[in-house]
């Protein structure tokens, strides 16, 4: 479109300011509001339903076909064909943003940047090569817009639509990958958290039952902790100690005593 509607609309005599105003407004004003709309679609329905982002890439490339019908197939009326590029602009340009999405979802974080180049690189590589298929059709027919408008739109028709009808096969088919890819993703994650779910709601009796009947392995509760039986030993064997410290103090005080007065005694005797 961008090689040939330019030449096209030549079959329009005297329309080339109006064409290059509407044009460039159509591209402004349709460009934004499709690109807006379909960001808000995938982010508002994209996790209700995985096919979102395809659906929104078969639905933009199928509106395209009727409006390259529109604007090639029509040489009778410049508003008619002007109304098929703003329609074009309007609701099939949005395709490269739920396309990128869908390309960055199911790459690996590792290679994600290298597809996304990739992804660019081709498309670049299309939009150089492919004018010069269509230009090399074009000079070995002859076709002329000014003297066969007829010919020359159905060249550009065929050129425009047989791609979106090649294009709407393989957006389906990067649906449903996604969508798998997406599945198994949240089944995941469900499975992770019913895990984590089990294990908190496991911790939980477990405290419950410590707070009651107290934990051996907890620090804490020094009533039935292992290491609060062996201060409670050594406490123990401290006071035995001690009480034998003080047996011992108090046998040698009596025997001092008992010594002592047998002393006296002898000493008082003539």
């Amino acid at each position: 479109m961008g090689l040939f509607t330019n030449e096209y609309f030549r079959v329009y005599p005297g329309r080339d300011y109006e064409f290059n105003i509407l044009s460039t407004v159509s591209g402004l004003i349709g460009t934004f509001i499709c690109t807006l709309g379909t960001a808000v679609i995938s982010d508002n329905y994209g996790n209700i339903n995985y096919m979102t982002k395809a659906y929104i890439c078969i639905v933009t490339t199928m509106i395209s076909i009727p409006c390259c019908a529109m604007i090639y197939l029509n040489q009778s009326s410049f508003w008619v064909s002007m109304t098929g590029l703003f329609i074009e602009y309007l609701l099939s340009t949005g395709w490269g943003q739920p396309a990128i999405g869908i390309l960055s979802t199911v790459c690996d974080a590792s290679v994600r940047g290298t597809a996304i180049s990739v992804f660019f690189f081709l498309i670049s590589i299309f939009g150089v090569m492919a004018p010069y298929c269509y230009t090399a059709i074009q000079n070995h027919y002859g076709l002329d817009p000014i003297e066969e408008p007829a010919e020359f739109g159905m060249l550009i028709a065929c050129c425009t639509i047989i791609p979106c009808i090649l294009a709407i096969p393989c957006f389906y088919i990067a649906g449903v990958k996604y969508s798998w890819h997406k599945y198994n993703e949240a089944m995941f994650q469900l499975d992770v958290w019913g895990e984590m779910e089990q294990y908190y709601e496991d911790e939980i009796s477990k405290k419950r039952y410590n707070q009651n009947f107290g934990d051996p392995a907890e620090k804490s509760n020094l009533s039935a902790s292992v290491d609060w039986k062996i201060m409670k030993n050594k406490r123990k064997l401290k006071i035995r100690d001690m009480k034998d410290a003080v047996k011992r103090e108090e046998n040698s005080i009596k025997s001092d005593r008992a010594k002592l007065l047998k002393d006296h005694g002898n000493n008082s005797n003539p």
